[in-house]
């Protein structure tokens, strides 16, 4: 088979809320194909007056052409006919624009709101399921992937519209001379399977090492800038250097061949129309035919092959797109079923009104991917509104796959995690809205200050005194204050422009101003000089009993504010 049995279902899948403007595509077509029917007619009416004036077609034509006549005042049919035929032409390609238009519009539009979709589908993915891929994966997903879509649905689209063309214009020449049709139709299929046989697998081919290649392309430029600190010292650039060289000619060798297989048939099939016009002109003369009587034939023949060629090679380029993008399509269907994006709700406006009171582990348990060794096993521990908790523990212990667990990012092989009085996998969109994770390393966006603490928020929307507010209580107001622009000064990415603590700071004041009352730090001081990380363990201190508190931290002098200290050893967790 051609192409996946499938394939145009996934496509129209894809669409998503794009649908319902795709079924108006058709009308658009079968009004144009009406029109060239129209023009190719008259193209052939036109040629047998222009060589003999007195030529009859039949009786209506003759009296319709002569009531035109008199509408545009004109005594010469050749001259009324001519401007008829412009008229037509002009309206034709007036309204093949807009069709266009309106075809480009759709794709560029769908593919802008899959987009949307497979970010909202990443949201809701499981953290356990994420962590499976590389993050270059996601990233060729809604950069390529989309793209190739968008040439698939396109081609879809197009492919359609030709076919009623087609179909109209096909009507009309088996009316007009059968077996003339069914000599154009051979020389077509001709090319088109000759095209199937010898290039269309290699263009499937290629469009599975594109999107390959682009994937390798997107993950060592990701870790090239990600570790440009480490591999300047290390001057170790050049094996990233070489990856990206790589994968960019690989991605330039498969573009290359898909361009050049996509436009070979375009010169086969002007061939084709030569010799197709002088063969009929022949067969007509072999059989003794008069070529003037049989003049309209063949430029009505001739009119249709002009259209019906370009046509053909669109097929050849359409069948190419079509294997080019099926890859991209078959991995993101896959990527927005596996998510279930329709039971995906947005709940970044919801307003969390209940208040934490504990939340406990209940002889929890976890492994990964199913191991006979438990990483964590039997944990029992509780945690109340107002308290300072500590974890600690050697490294790899555990202590990470903790917090994991306590976020809901991952769910307990054995046991249960209650938040008040619930599961926390019941009530988890009402505990995370209680909660703020500042991991080792802060998150940092590539924008202002004011952006970095309302993270996520629309720059119009953003509570201006709320912000001020937040950053006196995180004491960053003389840093701040002595910025020439203030919260609006701009933070590179990953803040490598401030210090450790005021990173540390601007997580805090976020916290605030998302207004939660449960801070999970992990290692909030490992990185930190002597003298800010008093400063950071002294404020933690301040916060206690305003805010409930958990941080992981190996540093003793770091959790001595806490009100109880657990120690993950062995797998299980005891109380210091």
């Amino acid at each position: 088979m051609i192409i996946e049995r499938n394939y145009f279902l996934k496509v129209i899948s894809l669409a998503s809320v794009s649908k319902a403007k795709l079924f108006f595509m058709p009308l658009y077509y079968i009004l144009l194909s009406i029109l060239d029917l129209i023009s190719i007619g008259l193209i052939g009416a036109y040629i047998s007056l222009v060589v003999n004036e007195d030529f009859i077609i039949n009786d209506k034509f003759d009296s319709a052409l002569n009531f035109w006549s008199q509408i545009v005042n004109i005594d010469s049919n050749i001259v009324a006919l001519g401007i008829l035929l412009v008229l037509i032409f002009i309206t034709k390609s007036i309204l093949a624009s807009f069709i266009h238009w309106q075809v480009i519009s759709f794709t560029h539009t769908t593919q802008a709101n899959l987009r949307r979709n497979l970010m909202l589908a990443y949201r809701k993915m499981n953290y356990s399921d994420y962590l499976k891929k590389d993050s270059s994966v996601y990233i060729t997903a809604v950069g390529t992937l989309v793209k190739n879509y968008g040439g698939g649905l396109l081609a879809c689209i197009q492919c359609l519209g030709d076919i009623i063309i087609a179909a109209v214009i096909v009507s009309l020449l088996a009316i007009v001379n059968g077996i003339y049709l069914l000599f154009l139709i051979s020389f077509l299929l001709a090319i088109v399977i000759l095209y199937k046989i010898f290039f269309l697998d290699e263009l499937d081919k290629y469009g599975k090492k594109l999107n390959q290649s682009y994937g390798h392309m997107y993950q060592a430029i990701a870790e090239y800038f990600f570790g440009f600190k480490e591999l300047k010292i290390l001057n170790s650039f050049y094996s990233f250097e070489k990856r990206i060289i790589d994968a960019t000619g690989q991605i330039a060798s498969s573009d290359v061949r898909q361009s050049f297989i996509t436009t070979i048939p375009r010169f086969i099939l002007e061939l084709i129309l030569i010799i197709f016009i002088i063969s009929i002109v022949s067969f007509a003369i072999f059989f003794g035919e008069n070529i003037q009587s049989t003049l309209p034939v063949i430029t009505v023949f001739a009119a249709a092959s002009l259209r019906l060629i370009p046509i053909a090679y669109q097929f050849t380029k359409y069948i190419g797109s079509f294997k080019y993008s099926e890859d991209s399509i078959n991995k993101l269907y896959a990527d927005l079923n596996n998510n279930n994006l329709k039971e995906i709700t947005n709940n970044l406006d919801i307003e969390f009104n209940q208040n934490f009171e504990k939340i406990e582990f209940s002889n929890v348990s976890f492994t990964y991917n199913k191991q006979k060794n438990y990483m964590l096993q039997n944990i029992n521990f509780k945690i109340k509104k107002g308290e300072a908790i500590a974890i600690t523990g050697p490294s790899g212990s555990g202590k990470t796959t903790l917090i994991n667990l306590m976020l809901g990012l991952i769910e307990p092989i054995e046991g249960n995690i209650i938040y008040n009085q619930k599961k926390i996998s019941e009530a988890i969109d009402t505990w995370r809205s209680q909660v703020a994770y500042l991991p080792q390393e802060t998150f940092l966006i590539n924008d202002t200050i004011k952006a970095n603490i309302a993270l996520g928020v629309d720059p119009n929307q953003i509570d201006e005194i709320k912000i001020h507010e937040c950053i006196n209580k995180v004491y960053l107001s003389d840093f701040i204050n002595d910025l020439k622009d203030g919260v609006n000064t701009n933070v590179s990415e990953r803040g490598l422009a401030i210090s450790g603590g005021q990173r540390q700071r601007i997580a805090f004041a976020r916290a605030f101003y998302f207004n939660r009352n449960i801070l999970i730090l992990d290692e909030p001081t490992s990185s930190l000089d002597q003298n800010t990380e008093k400063e950071i363990t002294g404020y933690l201190s301040q916060l206690k009993k305003s805010k409930t508190i958990i941080i992981i931290s190996h540093k003793p002098d770091s959790i001595k504010f806490c009100d109880h200290i657990y120690e993950i050893k062995n797998n299980t967790m005891e109380k210091k």
